[in-house]
């Protein structure tokens, strides 16, 4: 469930906030295997924003946060243009 969570709050937030100057979204949404643990990624084409002044302000990177505590992963966001939000987390192969 905070997966599903994380990946609705992520991809909301970039058809809100991720458009170009022109007014064009594109979202990328991936789900991989990396070493042992999984990697969601979520990007987007808009200006971009910076984790570290914004985030701790947001309610919905500050929900995304407190998700992937549950998940026991990470959770960062790459320097625009264009946010690209990654979640890292274990997972089990049973």
């Amino acid at each position: 469930m905070p997966l599903a969570l994380v990946i609705n709050e992520l991809t909301t937030n970039a058809a809100k906030h991720g458009c170009d100057h022109e007014g064009h979204c594109e979202i990328w949404v991936s789900l991989a295997r990396s070493e042992g643990e999984l990697v969601l990624t979520v990007r987007d084409n808009g200006p971009g924003f910076n984790f570290e002044e914004t985030g701790r302000r947001s309610s919905g990177t500050g929900l995304v946060s407190g998700l992937v505590r549950q998940l026991r992963g990470t959770f960062s966001v790459a320097p625009g243009p264009g946010a690209e939000c990654i979640v890292r987390f274990g997972y089990c192969d049973s």
